[in-house]
């Protein structure tokens, strides 16, 4: 396993996006797309997109309008 730093927008763009402090639980599986950081050693991406395939979420963040 890899720990990952995810990096997204402001708590505000985040939950009018849908993406909120109760959206994601411990344990949930969720494919993440973005843009990864300058240091491949660091492990950080700027969220672009999140999908939970279980019961189809998705939220597509201001990263993704670039």
């Amino acid at each position: 396993k890899q720990l990952w730093v995810i990096e997204g927008a402001a708590p505000q763009q985040l939950s009018e996006g849908g993406l909120t402090a109760s959206t994601l639980r411990a344990g949930d599986r969720v494919i993440v797309t973005g843009y990864p950081g300058r240091i491949a050693e660091d492990h950080r991406l700027l969220l672009q997109m999140l999908e939970r395939r279980s019961d189809g979420f998705k939220y597509q963040g201001p990263a993704a309008q670039f």
